[in-house]
C-alpha cells in the first residue's frame, strides 16, 4: 500500500510541476473542450443517471493543469449545462435552480483545485530553495572538516556521513607549536540543521582554542564554559567529545573524555585496549571537570575513535551492530590500513542497515608512523 501511494503521489507531482510543451496545452484543452461535449450530450440524452455530475470533471482537468487560467472554463460550461437543460425542455424553475446548483458545486471544485495546486506548488519551491540551503550548509560542514594528511610523526584519516544532508557529528585535527598534534571527535546531540550549527560552532572554538593549551581537560573547560554561556537558561544542547593531544617528541598522548566511550588503541601487534577516562558530556553542566590520562604510542599504534553511529546502527529489526561486532571487525582486520578500515566500516554500517541509515558517522584513526623521527627543526604543518 505504501508503494502505491508512493507511486500515485510522484504521478500527482509530475502532473502538477511537469513544464507542459504548446502542443501538449493544445491537446489537453481539446480533450477538455471534448469533455464538456459530452457532458452536455449525456443531459440532453439522459445518459449515465446524474448527467449533471459530468461537468467536474472538465473543470477539474481544466484547473488541475492550467490553474487561475482554467477556471474560464467555468463560463462555457454553465452555458453547456443552460444549453443541455433547454434541450431536454426543463421548465423555467428547474433550470434556474439546477443550473445554479451545480454552478456552485463547480466553482466549489474549482477554488479548491486551484488552492491545493498553488499550495503545493509554494510548498516545493520552499522544499527547492531550503535543498539550496542545506546543499551550501554542507558545503560549508565539509570544508570545515580538515581532510586526511600527515602530520609530522602521524597519519590522520577520517570519514563523515551524515543521515540527512547535514548532521552533527564531527572531527577535528591540527597541529600546534613543535612538537604537538590535536585531535578530537564528538557527537552533538541531535541531527540535521541544528545539530550541524552547533557542531560549526564548536568546532569553531577549537580552532581558538586548541593552539592555546596542551591540556585536553582545560581546553574541554574553556569549550563547557563558552557553550553554557552561549545557551543561557535553554540548556538543551551538548556534545560527548573525545580530544586527544599528542607528543611528537615523546610519543605520549594526553586524552580526556567527555562522555564518549567509544575509544580505542590499537597496537601494532594488534591488540586493543579501550581508551576511557571520567568526564560529562562538554556543554551539559557548570561544574564539570575531566581527568587527563597519559599513554605512551609508538610506531604502527593507532587511535580509533567513532560516534555511536557506527555501534547503533540498526537493520530493519531494529538490531544493533554492537559495540562487540565492531571490536571483532577490528581486531580480526588489524592488518589494513586507516583507510581500508574505515571503508570496511562503513561497508558495514550500510550492509547493515541496509542503506536505510538513521544516525550520524564519524570515523577519525590517528596512527604513529613507523619510523618517525621528531625532529625540532622541522615545524609541524599538513602535507
Amino acid at each position: 500500500m505504501d508503494n502505491i501511494s508512493r507511486r500515485f503521489r510522484e504521478l500527482i507531482e509530475h502532473i502538477i510541476f511537469a513544464k507542459l510543451s504548446p502542443s501538449t496545452v493544445r491537446i489537453l484543452w481539446l480533450i477538455i473542450v471534448l469533455l464538456l461535449f459530452v457532458s452536455t450530450a449525456a443531459i440532453i440524452f439522459d445518459v449515465g443517471g446524474q448527467p449533471y455530475n459530468w461537468f467536474p470533471i472538465p473543470v477539474f482537468l481544466a484547473c488541475l493543469f492550467f490553474r487561475q487560467r482554467g477556471a474560464y472554463v467555468l463560463i462555457p460550461a454553465l452555458g453547456l449545462l443552460l444549453f443541455g437543460l433547454w434541450m431536454r425542455q426543463s421548465d423555467l424553475e428547474d433550470l434556474v435552480l439546477w443550473s445554479a446548483f451545480e454552478f456552485f458545486k463547480w466553482c466549489v471544485t474549482a477554488l479548491f483545485t486551484i488552492v491545493t495546486v498553488e499550495l503545493a506548488m509554494r510548498y516545493r519551491r520552499h522544499e527547492l530553495s531550503l535543498e539550496r540551503d542545506i546543499e551550501m550548509a554542507r558545503t560549508l560542514q565539509r570544508a570545515l572538516i580538515p581532510r586526511n594528511c600527515e602530520i609530522g610523526r602521524t597519519r590522520i584519516t577520517g570519514l563523515m556521513r551524515q543521515c540527512r544532508s547535514v548532521g552533527g557529528d564531527f572531527y577535528y585535527f591540527r597541529p600546534f607549536q613543535e612538537k604537538y598534534i590535536v585531535f578530537c571527535l564528538g557527537d552533538i546531540m541531535g541531527k540535521g540543521i541544528p545539530a550541524c550549527m552547533i557542531m560549526s560552532i564548536v568546532m569553531s572554538f577549537f580552532f581558538e582554542w586548541g593552539k592555546k593549551s596542551p591540556s585536553p581537560a582545560t581546553i574541554m573547560s574553556l569549550l563547557n564554559q563558552r557553550l553554557l554561556q552561549l545557551w543561557g537558561s535553554e540548556n538543551v544542547w551538548f556534545t560527548t567529545l573525545f580530544y586527544g593531544v599528542f607528543n611528537e617528541e615523546n610519543g605520549v598522548l594526553t586524552y580526556a573524555s567527555g562522555g564518549h566511550d567509544t575509544a580505542l588503541l590499537q597496537r601494532k601487534g594488534g591488540e586493543i585496549q579501550l581508551l576511557q577516562t571520567e568526564g560529562l558530556p562538554v556543554g551539559a553542566f557548570e561544574e564539570s571537570t575531566w581527568v587527563e590520562v597519559p599513554v605512551q604510542l609508538e610506531g604502527g599504534d593507532r587511535v580509533i575513535l567513532f560516534t555511536d553511529g557506527l555501534t547503533e546502527a540498526r537493520d530493519r529489526k531494529g538490531n544493533f551492530i554492537g559495540f562487540d561486532k565492531v571490536m571483532d571487525i577490528i581486531r580480526l582486520h588489524a592488518h589494513l590500513g586507516a583507510q581500508e578500515l574505515i571503508d570496511l566500516l562503513e561497508k558495514t554500517v550500510l550492509e547493515h542497515s541496509q542503506g536505510e541509515v538513521s544516525d550520524d558517522l564519524a570515523i577519525l584513526i590517528m596512527e604513529v608512523k613507523e619510523g618517525s623521527v621528531w625532529s625540532p627543526s622541522k615545524n609541524l604543518k599538513a602535507e
